[in-house]
C-alpha cells in the first residue's frame, strides 16, 4: 500500500512523495513532517490541509482522517475533502490530455480501481453530463459493461449525441482485462456500440508523464491530483481554495462506498 503526500503553492506542486507503508499509524506522521521540512515550513504556516476521503483501505482511511483532523485542530487549519477516486481521475485526465493527440475533454472516462471481493470501485467522468459526472459505485467487473450501457445509452439517444468515445482506465481495468474484453466483444456482437466506442486501456497503455514530459513529477501521486482538483475548482469558481473547506470536522468521515469488511 502506498501513502501519498504533496504540498502546493499558487497552483504549483512544490513537493510530492509516495512511500510504501505497512503501518499507516506509525509512518504517516513522519512522512508529513519530512514533507514540511523539505519545503521549510511548519504545519501552522499552511493555509489548509486536504484529504482524499476514499474509498480505499478501511484502516488507512481512518488513520488518515484522524491524523488530518488532529493536525487541523492543533494548527487551526481548515480541511478540504474530496473523493480519492475523483483525485485519481484528475491525474488520469491530465495524462490523457498530454499523451493522446485527439481532444479527450468530452470523452467519457471510467476509472476503476481494485476493490477486492472480486469488485472494482468505479468513478465516471463525463463533463457534459451533470447527472452522470462524478458517479461512483462498487461493482463486479462482469457487470461493468452492461451497467455502463444502461446508464449511457438513454442519455446519448435523448440528446442525439455525435459518436462518443468511452475510455476504461485504472488498475481495476488491468486486473480484469480479459473479462472486460469478453464483455465488450459480446455487446459489440449484439450491436450495442453504434453510438460509441469502448476503449480499454491498461496502465501500460496509458500515457505517463515520464513518457510525455521527462520533467513532470507526481504522475501517480493521488495527493497531487487532489491538489490540482481543488485548485481548479477554486479557480473556476473565482474563490480561494480555503473557501472550499468543510464546515465541520465532526461531519468529515471516510467514504467507503460499501460497508467495510471487518471481522471481530
Amino acid at each position: 500500500m502506498t501513502s501519498f503526500v504533496a504540498i502546493g503553492r499558487s497552483g504549483e506542486i512544490i513537493y510530492d512523495n509516495g512511500i510504501r507503508v505497512s503501518q499507516h499509524s506509525q509512518q504517516l506522521m513522519p512522512q508529513i513532517y519530512d514533507a514540511l521540512a523539505a519545503v521549510g515550513c511548519s504545519c501552522s504556516e499552511l493555509d489548509a490541509i486536504a484529504i482524499g476521503t476514499g474509498p480505499g483501505s478501511f484502516t488507512a482511511l481512518r488513520v488518515g482522517m484522524a491524523t488530518v483532523k488532529g493536525l487541523a485542530v492543533s494548527a487551526g487549519l481548515p480541511v478540504i475533502a474530496r473523493s480519492s477516486l475523483q483525485s485519481e481521475m484528475k491525474l488520469a485526465r491530465q495524462r490523457l490530455a498530454k499523451g493522446v493527440s485527439t481532444d479527450v475533454s468530452e470523452e467519457i472516462v471510467i476509472l476503476a480501481t481494485d476493490a477486492r471481493r472480486s469488485e472494482v470501485f468505479v468513478h465516471m467522468s463525463w463533463p457534459s453530463n451533470s447527472q452522470l459526472d462524478g458517479k461512483e459505485c462498487a461493482i463486479q467487473p462482469t457487470d461493468l459493461i452492461a451497467t455502463l450501457i444502461s446508464s449511457i445509452n438513454p442519455w446519448l439517444q435523448s440528446i442525439k449525441s455525435k459518436h462518443t468515445i468511452v475510455r476504461l482506465i485504472g488498475s481495476g481495468i488491468a486486473l480484469y482485462d480479459d473479462q472486460l474484453q469478453e464483455a465488450v466483444s459480446t455487446q459489440r456482437a449484439a450491436g450495442m456500440f453504434s453510438e460509441y466506442d469502448i476503449i480499454i486501456e491498461s496502465p501500460a497503455d496509458e500515457p505517463s508523464a515520464s513518457q510525455t514530459d521527462p520533467t513532470s513529477r507526481g504522475q501517480d501521486n493521488i495527493a497531487v491530483g487532489l491538489y490540482d482538483l481543488i485548485y481548479d475548482q477554486a479557480t473556476r469558481a473565482g474563490v480561494s481554495m480555503t473557501s472550499l473547506a468543510c464546515d465541520s470536522l465532526a461531519t468529515l468521515v471516510p467514504t467507503y462506498i460499501r460497508l467495510p469488511d471487518i471481522r471481530g
